[in-house]
Protein backbone atom coordinates (compact mmCIF):
# COMPACT_ATOMS: atom_id res chain seq x y z
CA UNK A 1 0.00 0.00 0.00
CA UNK A 2 1.53 3.69 -0.56
CA UNK A 3 0.32 6.18 1.17
CA UNK A 4 0.43 10.31 0.81
CA UNK A 5 -0.06 12.80 4.00
CA UNK A 6 -2.75 15.02 2.78
CA UNK A 7 -1.91 18.81 4.01
CA UNK A 8 -4.61 21.64 4.21
CA UNK A 9 -2.97 25.15 4.97
CA UNK A 10 0.00 23.64 6.55
CA UNK A 11 -1.69 20.74 9.11
CA UNK A 12 -1.77 17.49 8.49
CA UNK A 13 -5.60 16.74 7.43
CA UNK A 14 -5.77 13.25 6.59
CA UNK A 15 -4.24 10.83 4.18
CA UNK A 16 -4.77 9.04 1.10
CA UNK A 17 -4.03 4.91 0.73
CA UNK A 18 -3.99 3.03 -2.75
CA UNK A 19 -5.61 0.06 -2.05
CA UNK A 20 -5.16 -1.48 -5.22
CA UNK A 21 -2.86 -0.61 -7.57
CA UNK A 22 -4.36 2.02 -9.74
CA UNK A 23 -8.02 0.90 -8.90
CA UNK A 24 -8.83 1.26 -5.54
CA UNK A 25 -7.86 4.33 -3.03
CA UNK A 26 -9.60 5.54 0.61
CA UNK A 27 -9.14 8.58 2.07
CA UNK A 28 -9.72 9.32 5.33
CA UNK A 29 -9.47 12.46 7.93
CA UNK A 30 -7.08 11.86 11.17
CA UNK A 31 -8.90 11.83 14.45
CA UNK A 32 -7.65 15.26 15.41
CA UNK A 33 -8.25 17.48 12.81
CA UNK A 34 -10.54 19.92 13.04
CA UNK A 35 -9.61 22.67 10.25
CA UNK A 36 -10.78 23.23 6.62
CA UNK A 37 -12.35 20.29 4.45
CA UNK A 38 -9.63 19.18 1.48
CA UNK A 39 -12.32 19.37 -0.74
CA UNK A 40 -16.55 20.20 -0.80
CA UNK A 41 -16.99 16.29 -1.76
CA UNK A 42 -14.86 15.09 1.20
CA UNK A 43 -16.69 16.73 4.04
CA UNK A 44 -14.72 16.58 7.52
CA UNK A 45 -15.07 13.88 9.78
CA UNK A 46 -14.86 10.17 10.80
CA UNK A 47 -15.86 8.26 7.53
CA UNK A 48 -13.70 6.78 4.88
CA UNK A 49 -14.29 7.64 1.16
CA UNK A 50 -13.54 5.01 -0.87
CA UNK A 51 -12.86 5.36 -4.98
CA UNK A 52 -12.68 2.73 -7.46
CA UNK A 53 -10.11 5.24 -9.65
CA UNK A 54 -7.54 7.78 -8.48
CA UNK A 55 -9.49 10.43 -6.83
CA UNK A 56 -10.14 13.49 -9.84
CA UNK A 57 -9.55 16.47 -6.98
CA UNK A 58 -6.54 14.52 -5.24
CA UNK A 59 -5.10 14.25 -9.52
CA UNK A 60 -5.63 18.05 -10.01
CA UNK A 61 -2.91 19.13 -7.53
CA UNK A 62 0.11 16.35 -8.95
CA UNK A 63 2.33 17.92 -11.34
CA UNK A 64 2.41 17.45 -15.13
CA UNK A 65 5.35 16.73 -17.30
CA UNK A 66 9.27 17.23 -17.06
CA UNK A 67 8.43 18.07 -13.05
CA UNK A 68 6.26 14.55 -12.85
CA UNK A 69 8.68 12.50 -14.64
CA UNK A 70 11.66 13.74 -12.30
CA UNK A 71 9.64 13.00 -9.05
CA UNK A 72 8.72 9.41 -10.60
CA UNK A 73 12.36 9.05 -10.82
CA UNK A 74 13.85 10.43 -7.64
CA UNK A 75 10.70 8.95 -5.74
CA UNK A 76 9.86 5.57 -7.52
CA UNK A 77 12.36 2.66 -6.49
CA UNK A 78 13.25 0.61 -9.23
CA UNK A 79 10.94 -2.13 -10.38
CA UNK A 80 8.33 -0.35 -8.80
CA UNK A 81 5.16 0.58 -11.28
CA UNK A 82 4.99 3.74 -12.63
CA UNK A 83 1.72 5.49 -11.72
CA UNK A 84 0.14 8.82 -10.82
CA UNK A 85 0.04 7.68 -7.12
CA UNK A 86 3.91 6.79 -7.04
CA UNK A 87 4.37 10.60 -7.99
CA UNK A 88 3.09 10.97 -4.39
CA UNK A 89 5.28 8.38 -2.03
CA UNK A 90 6.38 10.37 0.81
CA UNK A 91 5.59 13.77 -1.02
CA UNK A 92 2.92 15.17 1.23
CA UNK A 93 -0.42 17.05 -1.05
CA UNK A 94 -0.62 20.71 0.55
CA UNK A 95 -3.58 22.65 -0.62
CA UNK A 96 -4.21 25.94 0.68
CA UNK A 97 -8.03 27.31 1.45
Amino acid sequence: MRRADVYVDNEKAGVLIEIEAGKSYIFRYIDQYQGNQVSLTLPVGKQEYHFDNFPSFFDGLLPEGITSTSLSTSLCSAGTRPSRFCNLSGVPLAISA
